[in-house]
């Protein structure tokens, strides 16, 4: 026969499991100890220097046009592990960049007006440009070009 303090016991057990961290404690030591975030650019790739001729070729047959490629998105093999990314095709041929480089990234040709040619911009997962500024020109703080 089971008890009343078993069932209370047992019961004390399962809130707790069900409850998240929320000690100052706790919050002050999952946010200390991280490694700073490496900000330096990749090195070229040797297909980089071909890239803009590529881009180029790709523009003429459609001026006036915003292009935009993908690079895809890491897909699921089991739960919590991924396959190794590969970046579609043509992303990579007009980037230049490979391997697990740039998950979530996108290539966009932007149209010149009067020039019959495209402008590149590159935008990481989070929507930012390559200088790590968003589609309104703001940096992480929220500073524009000029600073302000």
């Amino acid at each position: 026969m089971v008890s009343e303090d078993d069932v209370t016991e047992a019961a004390q057990r399962t809130e707790v499991r069900s409850q998240r961290p929320t000690s100052e404690a706790f919050k002050a030591f999952i946010a200390s100890g991280w490694t700073p975030r490496d900000t330096r650019l990749p090195a070229l790739l040797p297909a980089a220097g071909q890239t803009p001729h590529r881009r180029a070729t790709v523009s003429a047959q459609f001026p006036g046009e915003r292009l935009v490629f993908p690079a895809g998105n890491p897909k699921v093999r089991s739960n919590d592990t991924d396959y190794r990314f590969r970046p579609h095709t043509a992303f990579a041929y007009l980037t230049g960049l490979g391997g697990e480089r740039e998950p979530d990234a996108v290539l966009v040709l932007e149209p010149v007006t009067g020039r019959g040619s495209h402008d590149a911009a590159g935008h990481d997962a989070a929507g930012h440009d390559a200088a790590g500024h968003d589609a309104a020109g703001h940096d992480a703080a929220g500073h524009d070009a000029a600073g302000h």
